[in-house]
């Protein structure tokens, strides 16, 4: 009987992350399907800077120092009126609003430092001023209350009070202004220079990368994971991730046999993660994976519902990411091929089974590679620039000037070239695949227009003399035979033009770059020479398209051309063409017709 199929489950952008419902995502996002920490617009250390303009260019810092002011005219920010910790700045006109820790609210003339109104309000964590003077206290709960200019209720619209639950989604904080460049450790005034998050003036290097500062911490939960089998072992986790310095990602992995449901959300234990949520099942059911693994065998009871959690960290402007999260289940190993006494001590098969997924994963990369043999081999289906990857495993290669389209076509061919490598017909449509080259190959040996006597028929082939061939006493003269130490004298005339060819190649080819090509393609052993035609027309063996150009005949003057060598024949002015195509031409009876011959080149 055998076991369940294996099988994996996806969590990525196209799969999808199934994060938990309502708090899955803490502090982190899903940009373009990867999982980031979030970028907030807010970026003061404490969450309490915040930073506003007046019409006549006066800027405003508020937090934990307490209220600064840099004037129209100033260079730096200065101490200003109060020294406590301001959570909200409001400006409009000349007035100044404030919201102070513990909910006092002061309204403030912003050029004289008159006091218009100072009111305590509980919560209280937003202020806005109307243009009539009058300004509206927002609490932490949602609650607004309305004041006029003197800080006299005016009319009260609470959504809660302060001992009801808190609203599922509280005030936001105030946006910080979209023409100032922000980072960690400051920001930068147009025309200003650059500041920290005490208004000191600092350099550019100093605060970092400006934009939107990157959350430190990020939590991300997912569902309940179904895997269909009930008591399921899961056993492998890989994750995708870029983990820049600075960076940090932690795994954990729960099972349960249910689905955790309509049970109370549990409290995070204290830590740096308390002000995330605990999830799914129970904080103590988390089993982590190793600092900064990817890859890793679980080590969790059996279950047939899986939660994951990742929490993501950084320290600098670095950002870590995750691309995908594989799980795989249910167990499977080696372990299962091995005799049953491997399996008897429970102990003994757990580690073993963690033993041999090392090499279990090992084999897995290289099967999956096996798998996809046929994609990597696929020359259309390859990028350009990894057919010289596969070039180099079939054991070819190219030319620079090759074009991408050339080098396709030739590992496509590759495997009928290499049968008839060395061949003239292989060579032939290696010039025309490669370079698109259309070509003759010329083999000398076959050609060689030596007989014997006894053995020749005179007028096919001519007569190999000995003397003159090589140096032999009593036979040759000096001066006319050259001499020779090697091979023997009698194979001469069976050996001329041995190991030797010519390719014929069209006008204007690159010689150099075919020669390379052919060079590459023959026996070591052979002699080869490659020529380019000239245009015009060669009436011995006939290459069309290679030596062969059928073009009309420059004029020629009686004296300047032999006939039968480079002269045609062609009719006078008054009469048409005297020969046909195919019969011999006789110019002395052609002359006696009363016919006015010329010749042409």
């Amino acid at each position: 009987m055998t076991g369940p199929a294996t099988t994996f489950r996806l969590l990525d952008g196209r799969v999808g992350w199934d994060p938990r419902p309502e708090d899955g995502l803490v502090g982190v996002s899903l940009d373009a399907g990867v999982l980031r920490l979030e970028t907030v617009d807010r970026p003061a250390p404490d969450g309490a800077s915040v930073l506003s303009r007046s019409n006549d260019g006066t800027w405003w810092l508020a937090g934990s120092p307490g209220l600064r002011r840099m004037g129209p005219c100033d260079s730096e920010f200065r101490a200003w009126g109060e020294a406590r910790h301001v959570v909200d700045l409001a400006v409009r006109d000349r007035r100044l609003a404030l919201v102070l820790v513990r909910g006092r609210v002061k309204v403030i003339d912003a050029v004289t430092g008159q006091l218009f109104a100072d009111v305590w309000i509980h919560g209280a964590t937003r202020v806005e001023l109307a243009r009539e003077g009058s300004f509206t206290v927002t609490d932490r709960w949602g609650g607004r209350t309305f004041l006029d200019p003197s800080g006299l209720v005016c009319s009260a619209d609470p959504l809660c009070g302060p001992g009801d639950p808190l609203p599922a989604q509280p005030v936001s904080p105030r946006p910080w202004p979209s023409d100032v460049p922000l980072s960690a450790q400051g920001f930068n005034l147009p025309g200003r220079g650059s500041f920290d998050w005490h208004g000191n003036r600092s350099t550019g290097e100093d605060l970092g990368t400006f934009g939107g500062v990157v959350e430190r911490r990020g939590q991300f939960l997912s569902a309940a994971l179904d895997s269909g089998i009930p008591g399921c072992r899961w056993h492998r986790i890989r994750v995708d991730a870029e983990l820049p310095h600075g960076t940090g990602l932690e795994i954990a992995f729960a099972t349960t046999d249910g689905p955790a449901e309509a049970r109370a959300a549990a409290q995070s234990p204290a830590g740096p993660w308390s002000g995330h949520p605990a999830g799914d099942p129970h904080p103590t059911d988390w089993f982590p994976v190793l600092a900064r693994a990817v890859d890793s065998t679980l080590d969790v009871p059996p279950g047939r519902y899986g939660y994951l959690r990742l929490r993501l960290t950084a320290t600098g402007d670095e950002i870590p990411a995750v691309h995908q999260v594989r799980l795989d289940l249910p167990r499977s190993t080696s372990l299962d091929h091995l005799p049953a006494i491997f399996s008897e001590d429970p102990d003994a098969r757990d580690f073993t089974e963690r033993f041999l997924s090392i090499v279990d994963a090992e084999l897995e990369q290289i099967d999956e590679v096996l798998a996809k043999r046929s994609a990597l081999l696929d020359a259309d289906a390859l990028p350009d620039d990894a057919l010289g990857w596969l070039a180099g495993l079939l054991g070819t290669g190219f030319e620079t000037e090759m074009p991408a389209a050339n080098r396709r076509a030739v590992l496509r061919a590759a495997p009928d070239l290499f049968r008839r490598r060395g061949t003239p017909r292989g060579l032939v449509d290696t010039l025309q695949i490669a370079l698109g080259v259309s070509s003759t190959v010329e083999e000398m040996g076959p050609t060689r227009p030596w007989g014997a006597i006894g053995r020749a028929n005179l007028g096919t082939v001519r007569l190999f003399s000995r003397s003159q061939k090589r140096v032999r006493l009593g036979t040759s003269r000096l001066g006319v035979a050259r001499v020779e130490g090697r091979g023997n004298p009698d194979e001469d005339a069976l050996l001329a033009g041995a190991h030797r060819i010519k390719v014929h190649v069209p006008p204007g080819s690159d010689i150099p770059l075919v020669s390379r090509v052919v060079r590459s393609q023959i026996p070591a052993h052979v002699v080869v020479t490659v020529e380019a035609a000239t245009t015009g027309f060669v009436a011995t063996t006939l290459r069309l398209g290679i030596d062969t150009t059928l073009t009309p005949p420059e004029s020629a003057v009686v004296g300047d051309v032999a006939l039968g060598r480079r002269g045609v024949v062609t009719a006078g002015r008054a009469r048409g063409v005297p020969f046909l195509v195919g019969r011999e031409v006789v110019a002395g009876s052609s002359a006696s017709e009363g016919k006015e011959m010329e010749f042409s080149c």
